[in-house]
């Protein structure tokens, strides 16, 4: 049986090849923002993850940090202008272009998320297929959205009228980072979005992916860090329209309250359920009672020691 120790250099080995393969390797630390069409270094503190597998240090990058985050709400407050021009047929053909630049690019998403998480291999596969799905489904969203005219007993023009918001503020979970990603464009809106700081890497890779399949430059943006730091400069930068979160209570109730202060909406879900975790050797593979949902398979992270990707 391999090493905990073993396993570690197996799984940095294999993330450092999955980093090049994506152009997010550097000599100081890995890319972990996409900002107006470039990989960007953090400029805060060190973050570093730890391999759920073994408890060992896995890879460290830095934090966005404030100034990203500025950079990225002007570049999608540019963008935003440029996808609202468009007629909402034209963003459906775009969307459901974009979303085939993953076309080849499947599997090694798929491992790049298994190694990062520690989820098996099976269920990054499943969680990839779902960002097609989803994008498509978006996309088809795109020209079914109108208003209506609303009568009124008088002679007056009575309507409603759907506008986008703008750039909205995006947090997503460390459970399910990829397909829940930039859904909001179908509606005309840009997005700045930030992952748990526990899966940075494959919200960057699908960006990067979307915007070489034709989506403009700065509409996606990827900021990565903590809470307290880069989080708090999105949920309160006064260019973010609207709020999207799921996540814990404790996280969601902050990021309400920040929604309050500045009277944008803010919506989120939260998942209470703790981490299932299985450690399991093979001179230990003893029977477990079955697991029913809502415990598996996206709210818990599922370790299987020697068998991650």
């Amino acid at each position: 049986m391999s090493t905990p120790s073993a396993l570690n250099e197996r799984a940095r080995a294999r993330l450092e090849t999955l980093l090049d393969h994506f152009g997010l390797s550097h000599d100081e630390a890995p890319a972990t923002n996409w900002i107006d069409g470039e990989a960007v270094i953090g400029q805060g503190e060190s973050i570093t993850l730890h391999n759920p597998v073994t408890g060992q240090p896995l890879v460290s990058y830095f934090d966005a940090g404030q100034t990203l985050v500025e950079r990225a709400v002007s570049a999608g407050t540019r963008a935003q202008i440029e996808w609202m021009g468009l007629t909402a047929s034209t963003r459906g053909r775009h969307m459901n272009a974009a979303i085939r630049a993953l076309e080849g690019q499947e599997e090694s998403l798929a491992q790049l998320e298994s190694v990062v998480a520690g989820k098996p291999i099976s269920d990054c596969r499943g969680e990839v297929g779902k960002v097609r799905e989803m994008f498509e489904y978006y996309a088809g969203w795109c020209d079914k959205q109108h208003g209506e005219v609303i009568p009124v007993p008088t002679s007056h023009l009575n309507y409603v009228r759907h506008v986008p918001y703008g750039v909205v503020g995006q947090i997503t979970p460390w459970n399910a980072p990829m397909f829940t990603c930039a859904w909001q464009l179908a509606a005309g809106n840009a997005a700045v979005l930030k992952p748990s700081e526990l899966t940075p890497f494959t919200s960057v890779v699908i960006a990067r992916l979307l915007e070489s399949g034709g989506l403009p430059k700065g509409l996606i943006n990827i900021i990565n860090g903590v809470g307290p730091t880069t989080g708090a400069a999105l949920t309160d930068h006064d260019g973010i329209s609207k709020l999207v979160f799921v996540g814990s209570p404790e996280s969601g109730r902050l990021i309400a309250q920040a929604g309050a202060r500045r009277l944008v909406p803010a919506c989120w879900s939260s998942a209470a359920n703790p981490p299932t975790s299985f450690s399991m050797t093979p001179d230990s593979m003893t029977p477990w009672p079955a697991l029913r949902p809502p415990f598996l398979p996206l709210p818990g992270r599922t370790v299987w020691r020697d068998h991650v990707f």
